[in-house]
């Protein structure tokens, strides 16, 4: 027999849950022999092939299927420092996830299609979001993007189409190719000075945008970045706040 075939080793007990080990689609770690799981609570623990339980401080990196697909709420352990592809890609059942300060790394395409995840908040000790980390969380309304983060890359929030609320902290220098592409419910966006690069088409679809308003830059400065008006339609959306300021 295929040992990808075996996918239920045994079954273990954390209080009055029951928690299975699997092999493949599961909850392997892909760096040991060892078994990741998370309780209702969104509490993570680690055992290893014999069922025994082992410190859950072990864990530094969440791989691609380290992850169950069928969790629903997780809190990441503060051992954790990498967030790696596809950690918890097609995980639709999943409403909560809390990212502790450890984390410096979310890889691509890491919650792509987590169409459950109402809110996300992103440490300062993030310097990226990649890629696609975020495309698809279909009921993502509200994300709070760390301090530290410099980039945010191309088709990050893509498709987030129910996404009400971000905010773009000081510090953000570029924002990729479609970063909110058809983010429709998005109804204002404030882009601090630090931002020198908007990809194209960052903002497409994006049609209930009523005010993308920049810092520190005046409208012909904006307008001579490349990709403007960076896919939005109807430019007049397009402010500065100094010249807001100035004409009040």
């Amino acid at each position: 027999m295929d040992m990808h075939e075996i996918k239920v080793l045994l079954a273990v007990h954390v209080g009055n849950e029951e928690l299975v080990l699997k092999n493949a689609g599961g909850n392997k770690m892909a760096d040991s022999n060892d078994y990741f799981v998370v309780t209702d609570d969104g509490t993570c623990h680690l055992f290893d092939a014999s069922g025994t339980e082992k410190d859950i401080s072990a864990i530094t990196t969440l791989f691609e299927d380290t992850v169950s697909k069928d969790t629903k709420k997780i809190v990441i352990p503060n051992s954790v420092t990498s967030i790696e592809e596809r950690a918890f890609s097609g995980c639709e059942g999943l409403t909560s996830v809390v990212i502790p300060d450890s984390v410096t790394n979310i890889g691509e395409y890491v919650f792509l299609g987590c169409s459950g995840l109402t809110s996300v908040t992103i440490p300062d000790s993030v310097e990226s979001i990649v890629r696609y980390a975020f495309a698809w969380c279909c009921s993502l309304t509200n994300v709070m993007i760390g301090n530290g983060v410099m980039t945010i890359g191309d088709s990050a929030f893509s498709e987030c189409r129910s996404l009400t609320s971000v905010v773009i902290p000081d510090g953000v220098v570029v924002i990729g190719d479609y970063a909110f592409f058809n983010c429709s419910k998005l109804t204002s966006v404030t882009i601090p000075d630090s931002v020198t690069d908007i990809g194209r088409l960052a903002f497409r679809k994006c049609d209930g945008l009523k005010s993308l308003v920049f810092k520190g830059k005046t409208l012909e400065e904006v307008k001579d970045m490349d990709n403007y008006p960076f896919g939005i339609q109807v430019e007049s959306v397009i402010k500065c706040i100094d010249e807001m300021h100035t004409a009040a």
